[in-house]
């Protein structure tokens, strides 16, 4: 994963997300706009292909980092258990 800048990661997000999938602004304003009490990272992996379709962000307050990956949808439904 690269280190990114917070507005780098918005870019990615509004790029990748969807409003379809929860990933619009309504879902930005309430977790990224405000801010953090504490300085978080921001960290990407970008589609490794055109079939990484699905946006996964992980908060990791332990490591102060945002997490943002993309997987497919066969994965994705593996993972969670679909």
């Amino acid at each position: 994963m690269r280190g990114v800048t917070k507005a780098e990661f918005q870019e990615m997000f509004f790029r990748y997300g969807s409003e379809e999938d929860g990933w619009g602004a309504d879902y930005w304003n309430r977790f990224f706009a405000p801010g953090d009490s504490r300085p978080m990272k921001y960290k990407v992996r970008a589609p490794e292909s055109p079939r990484h379709t699905r946006m996964i962000i992980v908060s990791d307050y332990s490591c102060s980092e945002y997490r943002m990956f993309f997987t497919t949808i066969d994965d994705e439904e593996r993972l969670f258990g679909r």
